[in-house]
């Protein structure tokens, strides 16, 4: 088994959420880790500190993943970046590659996609097995049962969220909380929340306002169906 320890990762998401698990999973594989909350804070840090790959949130608020990369590559930085997001036009090799990226880690963040993605850019030896995926997945199993006891806890929240932005009829925070929730709602269980989000954001993106906001009030009956 290759000296894990000696890799640092760099996280960059604005997911609370992600940024644990991520920190859970990569601590669980031997991995050295350090979150930051959006592309600016990535940019500042990935300077100050030697990391051999950053994991990188494609959308964050104040600086985007993909503004923070093209200003790393822009300067010359050499390391792995990963995108990481559930937009499926990045899957593809040129998508991500264009954009400055060296590979794609889909969204919801699974031990074995995670651990496919370290293999391929942290130098693995023939013992890199001996990680012991089953201890892996055992951690994700348990933080996973206590997200979803969380969530009715945060449903609340998330609904009000949503509500507010419809009285003031803003699309772009309706975005921003849809794109966060597909991502994170398959952990919590909610396969079917991940799917309206994703219809949200596919009829923001080509210019289908109205049908977004009755999206939108379809996404809360469903958190409020689930929450009570």
């Amino acid at each position: 088994m290759p000296d894990t320890k000696k890799y640092r990762i760099l996280v960059a998401d604005d997911s609370e959420m992600n940024r644990s698990m991520l920190l859970l999973l990569l601590e669980e594989m031997g991995f050295s880790a350090t979150t930051v909350t959006n592309g600016e804070e990535a940019v500042e840090v990935a300077l100050e500190k030697s990391y051999d790959l950053i994991l990188m949130d494609i959308n964050m608020p104040t600086m985007s993943g993909t503004e923070a990369t093209e200003i790393l590559r822009a300067i010359n930085y050499t390391h792995p970046i990963i995108a990481c997001s559930a937009e499926e036009e990045l899957k593809s090799r040129d998508k991500f590659s264009e954009k400055g990226f060296d590979g794609y880690l889909a969204k919801p963040i699974e031990p074995g996609k995670l651990q496919t993605i370290l293999a391929e850019f942290c130098t693995p030896t023939t013992d890199s097995n001996d990680l012991k995926m089953d201890k892996v997945q055992t951690a994700f199993d348990a933080k996973v049962q206590q997200l979803q006891s969380e969530f009715k806890e945060k449903a609340s929240q998330i609904t009000q969220q949503l509500k507010d932005a419809l009285d003031r009829n803003s699309l772009s925070e309706i975005k921003g909380i849809a794109h966060k929730l597909q991502g994170t709602a398959p952990l919590y269980g909610h396969d079917n929340l991940a799917k309206i989000c994703k219809g949200i954001e596919k009829a923001l993106k080509t210019g289908r306002p109205q049908e977004a906001l009755e999206r939108t009030r379809l996404l809360i009956k469903q958190i409020e169906n689930i929450s009570t």
